[in-house]
């Protein structure tokens, strides 16, 4: 019984924390995650992508690294 209680304390804590962590999220604005110099390398890179001067793979690699700052 006293393990089962530690698991519905643990549950509402995570729960009540998860909460919290969505609610940050939610009130973030797009701009303050974004670099502004990273947001024009990416500009860049799409730009030349649509001229046919960068790879797919090489756009992915920009967006994988603004995800992983993020």
């Amino acid at each position: 019984m006293k393990s089962m209680n530690e698991l519905i304390t643990r549950t509402q804590a995570l729960q009540i924390i998860i909460q919290r962590e969505i609610e940050s999220l939610m009130n973030l604005k797009p701009s303050k995650l974004i670099d502004p110099e990273e947001m024009i390398q990416v500009q860049q890179a799409i730009q030349e992508r649509k001229l046919g001067g960068v790879p797919e793979q090489n756009v992915a690699e920009l967006w994988q690294s603004w995800i992983e700052k993020v």
